[in-house]
């Protein structure tokens, strides 16, 4: 009985982990978008969205981020005028005090990674217990106990038991009363 009710524990706080590490991921990537938007003014990777390129496997890869945004800084402010307005673009101005544009594009990835990764861990972790507990809470409530075949069963068999045994004890007191009075007619008759 112990067994089950320690798969059940072990079964709800897996659960709970899996869903703090999924709602992770997601705030990780809300904050990586967020990252590459606020340093670079972009909205598109290699000609898809930021929410089609950044994903659970990607959104805290500084490597990742560097080589994207490298190609798009290439992409749009060296092979052409188009997007001069852009922030991405006005690195290129950072060059006039020796500071080159890679320098400055591999530190704002990495530093949306890092942010990432940071409030990805933040949110798997408050989560996480959040829902163990939740969880846990579902597994041995009194009404998960109640749910579960085996207590049932049990329950069944005892309560039977019972009145079986209260059936038992109500007819032998009848039984026994009535052996009274049959013993006291013999009695008087016998005077």
């Amino acid at each position: 009985m112990f067994e089950v009710w320690r798969f059940a524990i072990g079964a709800a706080e897996k659960a709970a982990i899996a869903e703090g590490a999924a709602a992770g991921i997601v705030e990780g990537i809300k904050i990586a978008i967020k990252g590459i938007k606020d340093a670079f003014d972009i909205d598109f990777l290699s000609g898809k969205t930021l929410a089609e390129v950044i994903t659970g496997k990607t959104f805290n890869n500084s490597t990742f981020f560097v080589d994207k945004i490298l190609q798009e800084y290439n992409t749009m402010c060296v092979s052409s005028t188009t997007y001069q307005g852009k922030l991405i673009c006005s690195l290129r101005s950072l060059t006039r005090w020796n500071v080159e544009p890679t320098t400055v594009i591999s530190a704002n990835a990495k530093q949306a990674a890092i942010n990432a990764g940071k409030a990805a861990e933040r949110v798997t972790a408050e989560t996480t217990k959040a829902l163990t507990a939740e969880k846990t809470g579902e597994v041995t409530s009194t009404s998960a106990i109640f749910s579960n075949p085996m207590v049932i069963s049990f329950i069944v068999v005892v309560i039977i038991v019972i009145i079986l045994l209260i059936i038992y004890l109500i007819l032998r007191y009848r039984r026994k009363k009535k052996m009274k009075r049959k013993l006291q007619y013999i009695k008087l008759l016998k005077e």
